[in-house]
């Protein structure tokens, strides 16, 4: 019996490493030879992570905005210095890394600010809410954030729950504007107690549902 079970265990040792050559071999058809190694920062390409779509994917951009240093190298990845407070996996595939050249990202200025892991995402600091819209029944944000250039991306409104006051202000100022967000006050209350809050459907929604609809006149 104790041999069945270690034959059992190092056929599926073998099976996973088979497995785990194969999906190296079909990476590197796509990609060459990696141009990276220990000691060198890179990005991280964040397809395939389950997005809660809040300011850290804010414009799903492809790549972290960070670039980390890699620490080591294992058989088929790299560890990088991550973090403490990140929750993810340290390794990745090469595949899923691109080295840093050192030269600003598209939006991005010579001078990186680091940003807040919130749940193994990096989550940026919103300067100032610029315009909101609605899109396909949900109200969305454009916005200016610390640290990098203007960017004309709408983000749907539950990106900005840690921004609330951000956004009552810019509502003060523009009250034409579509919005504000219908839970926009248990936003306030919850930053206010630095409580956190799990992103809701409703989070989409206006307060006022008649605002952003188009009443056509009637004819005569």
């Amino acid at each position: 019996m104790a041999m069945t079970l270690k034959n059992f265990a190092d056929t599926a040792r073998e099976s996973l490493k088979r497995t785990q050559e194969r999906m190296v071999k079909q990476a590197n058809k796509h990609r060459g030879e990696p141009d990276f190694g220990i000691g060198d920062k890179v990005f991280i390409v964040k397809k395939s992570w389950s997005s809660t779509d809040r300011p850290s994917d804010k414009l799903d951009f492809p790549l972290t905005r960070l670039s980390y240093k890699i620490k080591a190298m294992r058989e088929y990845s790299y560890e990088l210095g991550l973090p403490e407070n990140w929750r993810m996996s340290r390794l990745f595939y090469a595949d899923r890394l691109r080295k840093d050249s050192n030269k600003p990202l598209p939006g991005q200025e010579y001078e990186r600010l680091n940003p807040d892991i919130v749940d193994g995402e990096e989550e940026w600091e919103v300067e100032n809410i610029l315009s909101s819209r609605i899109y396909y029944g949900k109200l969305h944000y454009m916005v200016q954030w610390r640290g990098w250039d203007t960017d004309s991306e709408y983000c749907n409104a539950h990106n900005f729950i840690n921004a609330p006051f951000k956004i009552r202000e810019f509502h003060e100022q523009n009250p034409d504007c579509e919005g504000p967000p219908a839970r926009l006050k248990n936003w306030e209350r919850a930053f206010a107690n630095d409580e956190i809050l799990t992103s809701l459907k409703d989070d989409n929604k206006l307060a006022n549902p008649l605002k952003g609809l188009i009443i056509p006149h009637s004819r005569k």
